[in-house]
């Protein structure tokens, strides 16, 4: 179903704002797509795994997104897009990347100004979803991005899980890590983000990352409950085997675990290899992190478990944080 054109409050990840001084192309392989960024414009990662990237300029907003399959014509997806979020399509002749392209402009019932152009590429729907004050705001950022993009097959995540963010991510503003940028935010609240990668060329879901705030008011320290922790989650999620939690070896106050092998909870003829860590902020208060490893030799899952020990090494508490934990 074509989604609603909204870009309004979008939970956005604290890596935020990345900007540039002067056109730089910005590549998104797992997506099968690349662009110029236009200068003064930042960048931002949005909450919805189909989100590519979201530039914001002085005067307009570009939301790139990508809808996993497509199973109508063009005109179809658009037609059914307009409809929904009733603006009209614009009747001139479009294209991006060599595709086809179908325009829909104008204001929603909340009094946006949404410019749209809709593209299909082998299969899968490509949406410029452009917001700004008014059709010539939308029009300038549109007119910088549009030529510039490039559509190719899309990569495994697998062949870019060394490839981070230009700068960590910061966690419920107490941790921070660095995290390989073809994932994307599958779900965040107050106390919880789940992190992932989705594989188009295998429509798959490989790897992901949960992180989660956990408080035991009648525990000081993790390390006073690890070992009995291992055998109630072995016993709750049908693992393979213990888990057992060891310090890192470089990052304080942060423990680990061995990958274990666990049926998948959503699909029981699927594996999946889970990793458990923990950095232990004191007085009971502890960020968990959970890695899920689709266990599938088509997937190249050697690469996914060694991106959690670089992902790791790269844990560091945040400065009040630190000094709570003391």
């Amino acid at each position: 179903m074509p989604p609603r054109l909204i870009l309004g409050p979008l939970l956005l990840l604290t890596l935020a704002g990345i900007a540039r001084a002067d056109n730089s192309r910005l590549s998104f392989p797992t997506f099968g797509l690349s662009c110029v960024q236009p200068a003064n414009t930042t960048i931002q990662l949005t909450s919805e795994p189909g989100h590519v990237v979201l530039m914001r300029s002085p005067g307009a907003n570009l939301l790139i997104e990508v809808q996993l399959q497509v199973d109508h014509t063009l005109d179809e997806f658009a037609g059914a897009l307009a409809s929904r979020n009733g603006i009209p399509i614009d009747n001139g002749t479009f294209s991006i990347g060599g595709e086809r392209a179908v325009k829909i402009a104008g204001a929603t019932p909340d009094g946006v100004f949404h410019s749209v152009f809709i593209i299909i590429h082998q299969g899968r729907g490509y949406l410029f979803n452009c917001v700004g004050r008014n059709s010539e705001a939308n029009d300038q950022l549109l007119a910088a991005v549009l030529p510039t993009v490039r559509l190719e097959s899309p990569d495994a995540p697998s062949q870019h899980v060394d490839a981070f963010f230009p700068r960590p991510l910061t966690i419920f503003n107490e941790m921070t890590m660095n995290v390989p940028s073809c994932l994307r935010t599958y779900r965040r609240d107050e106390h919880a983000v789940m992190l992932g990668a989705h594989d188009f060329l295998n429509s798959a879901d490989p790897f992901f990352i949960n992180i989660q705030t956990i408080n035991l008011p009648n525990t000081r320290r993790f390390s006073d409950i690890y070992d009995s922790l291992g055998p109630i989650l072995q016993q709750k999620l049908h693992l393979d085997e213990v888990p057992s939690w060891r310090p890192h070896p470089s990052v304080p106050n942060l423990f680990v675990s061995q990958f274990v092998g666990q049926p998948d909870p959503a699909n029981p003829e699927r594996r999946l290899l889970t990793r458990y860590a923990a950095l232990d902020l004191g007085a009971g208060h502890y960020i968990q992190l959970v890695f899920t490893v689709q266990d599938d030799k088509e997937l190249d899952i050697q690469a996914y478990r060694d991106a959690t020990d670089r992902i790791l090494e790269s844990v560091s508490v945040v400065a009040h944080a630190a000094a709570d934990s003391q």
